[in-house]
């Protein structure tokens, strides 16, 4: 069984003959926030706003 990836899926929809050729223009690293710089800024935000109104979320994947 073929895996179905969003290219395949577009070029079903569109009725294309084959898949599109994607050359990516732009590539960054990956975010890795400095857990002490990230520790400050939460403590003044909780100072600013509160602990009730300051969240911290899990890392989300791009």
């Amino acid at each position: 069984m073929q895996a179905v990836t969003w290219q395949s899926l577009v070029m079903l929809t569109v009725g294309s003959p084959r898949e599109p050729e994607i050359e990516p223009y732009d590539v960054y690293p990956l975010t890795d926030n400095d857990p002490v710089v990230t520790d400050r800024v939460r403590s003044a935000l909780v100072a600013e706003f509160g602990v009730d109104q300051v969240t911290q979320l899990a890392p989300i994947p791009a």
